[in-house]
């Protein structure tokens, strides 16, 4: 897989590192996880980091299909934000369809070029708490 799963040392986040060659599959495996996880009620934000991504093999249709599975896991944890980073191409274009199709609207999630900036964005929605990049692997 792709896609290395990190809870913060807090218990407040979970972080999906996506690197090399990404499909749709692989990002529905990997949030299936997460939300079958007995943490996840418990988490307060999810990154997705693209960053690394250099093939991001995702259709419309993969796009269709995670949204969906956001929009069944946010009934129960309906305060998850989530943000994206994805710097620029196919990820960014996927990403900017799937926050469309998602019902947390833009208030519960967001689309950034970096890390630092979505970093500062979920500690400030999280009303100061601090978001450090100390995680474990799922």
């Amino acid at each position: 897989m792709t896609i290395d799963i990190r809870y913060t040392e807090d218990g407040l986040g979970v972080e999906l590192l996506a690197s090399g060659a990404v499909t749709g599959a692989d990002i529905m495996d990997a949030l299936r996880t997460i939300y079958g996880d007995d943490r996840f009620n418990d988490i307060k934000y999810l990154i997705a980091d693209k960053t690394a991504c250099t093939d991001y093999r995702v259709t419309t249709r993969d796009v269709m299909a995670i949204a969906s599975l956001d929009n069944a896991a946010s009934q129960e944890n309906p305060d998850l934000i989530e943000v994206h980073v994805t710097p620029t191409g196919d990820a960014r274009n996927m990403s900017v369809m799937w926050q469309a199709f998602t019902e947390r609207g833009r208030s519960r999630s967001q689309i950034f070029r970096d890390r630092k900036n979505a970093d500062a964005w979920v500690a400030k929605q999280l009303s100061g708490a601090s978001v450090i990049n100390k995680s474990s692997s799922a």
